[in-house]
């Protein structure tokens, strides 16, 4: 899974997303009714073009479609371009998300019960921030689904 993961981020290999995705469907089917909204962890658009894509995206839009859900790719915007989060610990892994995500069109969100998806979850500062930026805007529920966990 690993090499995977590094290829579709850092490989292009943006073909692996829908893949890897698919992989998800299993264990997404827990949050079948209890999500209304499914919101990939953005990228600096800085990094966007450099990549090409988004794989949390590419990771999401399987996971909607199976449930049968709205993917909202631009939900949250990550507005400050920071340091990879490989490369921190902990500590500095919350310092350097915090406040770097905002809800995009609130009013949409408002009560809604959303499913964040991303590739890999470490410490869950990157879930947390974008969480604050969701609650921030009356979200009522967030959920996660990661493709894997490194411990």
């Amino acid at each position: 899974m690993a090499t995977a993961i590094t290829r579709l981020k850092y490989e292009d290999r943006a073909d692996l997303g829908p893949l890897l995705g698919r992989s998800m469907l299993r264990v997404s089917e827990s949050f079948r009714g209890a999500v209304d909204l499914v919101v990939p962890v953005p990228l600096h658009p800085r990094r966007l073009a450099d990549r090409g894509y988004n794989q949390a995206a590419l990771l999401a839009a399987p996971v909607a479609r199976s449930l049968g859900v709205e993917l909202a790719p631009r939900a949250l915007e990550r507005h400050r371009d920071t340091t990879r989060q490989a490369s921190l610990d902990r500590e500095r892994r919350i310092v350097n998300v915090a406040g770097v995500f905002t809800a995009r069109d609130p009013s949409r969100m408002d009560g809604a019960r959303v499913l964040l998806v991303d590739d890999v979850r470490t410490t869950g500062a990157t879930l947390e921030g974008c969480t604050a930026a969701l609650r921030d805007v009356g979200v009522r529920a967030v959920l996660a689904l990661v493709l894997a966990h490194r411990a």
